[in-house]
């Protein structure tokens, strides 16, 4: 009777989570016919592409990196706050089995840090050259920014910097 009453439970249990679940894919934000990623709403550009890694249209901004961390990325999906946090601040990331240090990325963090300009910046996130013009770690991808994306995330970490 004991078993028989704890399994009628777990099944309505069961049930009313697939209820959940099919209601909130039911009632839950559209999705673009195409099947993209709807990109947001987001104060600018530059905070769309670090907070969810899209483009305008809502596609993921391409990248290369080391097959670990490209399925990390796609895995967690996200921008560049998937690993500096929604504050650009850093922070320790766990990735793959290991666990990586992110370091600050706001402006005025890189600036101290050594990168003179945004043309060195734009290096780090682009070319993923540190201020020496040195390869960063494997771990950080490659993004394949335009140079207007570049230039609208420089300007959101200009803003991170100053909150």
């Amino acid at each position: 009777m004991k078993n028989t009453t704890l399994l009628v439970v777990a099944l309505a249990l069961i049930a009313l989570g697939a209820v959940g679940l099919v209601a909130t894919y039911a009632l839950g934000p559209d999705r673009p016919p195409t099947g993209r990623t709807p990109p947001g709403r987001y104060s600018s550009a530059g905070e769309r592409i670090f907070q969810s890694g899209l483009d305008a249209a809502g596609n993921p901004i391409p990248r290369s990196s080391l097959p670990v961390s490209e399925g990390f990325l796609m895995m967690g999906g996200g921008g560049c706050a998937s690993c500096h946090s929604s504050d650009g601040r850093g922070g320790t990331v766990s990735m793959m089995m290991r666990y990586i240090e992110a370091p600050n990325v706001t402006y005025d963090a890189l600036v101290k840090e050594g990168f003179e300009d945004d043309a060195a910046i734009r290096r780090a996130i682009v070319e993923g050259l540190d201020e020496d013009g040195k390869p960063l770690d494997a771990m950080m991808p490659r993004w394949k920014l335009s140079g207007t994306e570049a230039n609208d995330v420089i300007s959101y970490l200009k803003e991170l910097s100053d909150r």
